[in-house]
């Protein structure tokens, strides 16, 4: 794993910048409409009887939009922390594209990629089987 520093290349897209803007859209809706009235019901919870691993995400997003972030945990704890992490990104990304200052990247070797992709499916079973026995 190689840690630096480096400048913004011209025609870059900001990723950070558009995923945090589509997650500030998320929060800003949830917290001016009232979306638990427009979410669907988990198709999947209807059929089998047990929550799927997105099962609580517009609550949580709903509960974040409030400023209750610990609410937004119980409801999903991966949704919470995701979209919290998202939004740090978002200034993250604005402040170094606005101010041209260079940005922290992560070089990773392919082991490492793999630990990384395994670590996520880990992460979202975890998720899973706490909605299993909380929802």
């Amino acid at each position: 794993m190689q840690l630096s520093l480096k400048k913004r290349t011209a025609g870059r897209i900001e990723f950070e910048i558009l995923f945090g803007f589509i997650a500030l859209v998320a929060v800003a809706a949830a917290r001016f409409l009232p979306v638990d009235l427009f979410a669907a019901a988990c198709v999947f919870k209807s059929v089998t009887g047990f929550p799927c691993p997105a099962c609580g995400s517009t609550r949580a997003v709903a509960h974040l939009a409030q400023g209750r972030f610990s609410s937004a945990v119980a409801m999903n704890p991966l949704v919470a922390a995701g979209f919290t992490a998202v939004i740090l990104a978002f200034f993250y990304g604005l402040l170094t594209f606005l101010f041209s200052a260079p940005r922290l990247s992560l070089a990773l070797s392919s082991v490492e990629k793999d630990r990384v992709r395994g670590m996520a499916v880990l992460v979202v079973l975890l998720n899973w089987v706490y909605l299993l026995f909380v929802l």
